[in-house]
């Protein structure tokens, strides 16, 4: 189960940095700035990628 959980965050974080911007424009339509979001975003996605990898690594079955 932490495997799993683990590649999700992966996915979930890689897939949140390569399409921040789209995300942003989606979740915040009427953010003052634009850039401020997509910011946000790719900021949760380098956490949950991270937080993924070392779910992976420190994975014993």
């Amino acid at each position: 189960m932490p495997a799993i959980l683990g590649i999700a965050s992966v996915l979930l974080g890689l897939v949140l940095i390569l399409a921040d911007e789209h995300v942003s424009r989606a979740v915040w339509r009427r953010a003052e700035e634009p850039e401020a979001g997509s910011t946000s975003v790719r900021m949760l996605g380098l956490i949950l990628f991270v937080a993924g990898g070392v779910a992976l690594i420190t994975w014993q079955p």
